[in-house]
């Protein structure tokens, strides 16, 4: 009984290393399918920015197509700030995929109050020059009950009634803030540091 109980307890031992061993092969395949996700993606935009020289429109279109991948978002833009301190709206894109039909009717509610209703902005002097100093890519889970977040992210959330999590960074050319990228999700969950990171090279 004695040799019995050890060859169970050694079959145990095995099982358990088994899946561990499993489970960190899980985590790496994913790894290495998440870095090819974002190296397919990142290159995908360089051929578009290599074949659009002329023209940004499609390269942010594609942007916005790799932002709605990566980040399973449903709604994200471009906005870009102008010589006479006017940010307009660039581009914005909308995937409705795996929303309900509640959720569907609010993102695109949320779209159509931020193209008719928010843009273009005329900034303030100070307005401007907190765009042109910071750096920092806003980030909020839940919009709608963020009272940290400036009122003009709030507002299509507020006028809508849609609690969303979105992520906004600057984009700058030299020391020069030029605009930025936003990323909206209909679900309440936040982004992660290494969404942030990937936000900050598109």
């Amino acid at each position: 009984e004695l040799a019995l109980i050890r060859t169970f307890a050694d079959q145990a031992v095995i099982a358990i290393q088994n899946a561990r061993m499993f489970k960190e092969l899980e985590a790496r395949n994913r790894d290495v399918s998440d870095a090819l996700e974002r190296q397919t993606a990142t290159a995908e935009v360089l051929q578009v920015v290599s074949s659009s020289m002329a023209d940004a429109q499609p390269v942010l279109d594609k942007i916005l197509d790799s932002c709605s991948k990566l980040f399973r978002s449903v709604l994200q833009a471009v906005t870009l700030l102008d010589d006479n301190a006017l940010l307009q709206l660039g581009a914005m894109k909308i995937n409705l995929a795996g929303l309900d039909a509640e959720q569907a009717s609010q993102a695109r509610s949320v779209a159509e109050f931020t193209r008719d209703h928010i843009y273009p902005i005329k900034l303030s002097r100070r307005a401007l020059e907190a765009m042109q100093t910071s750096r920092r890519i806003i980030s909020s889970p839940d919009v709608l009950n963020d009272p940290d977040l400036p009122g003009g992210m709030r507002a299509p959330a507020k006028a809508t009634g849609f609690s969303y999590a979105e992520m906004q960074a600057p984009m700058f050319a030299s020391d020069r803030c030029i605009g930025g990228i936003s990323v909206i999700r209909a679900s309440g969950d936040g982004f992660s540091a290494h969404e942030i990171e990937l936000l900050k090279t598109f």
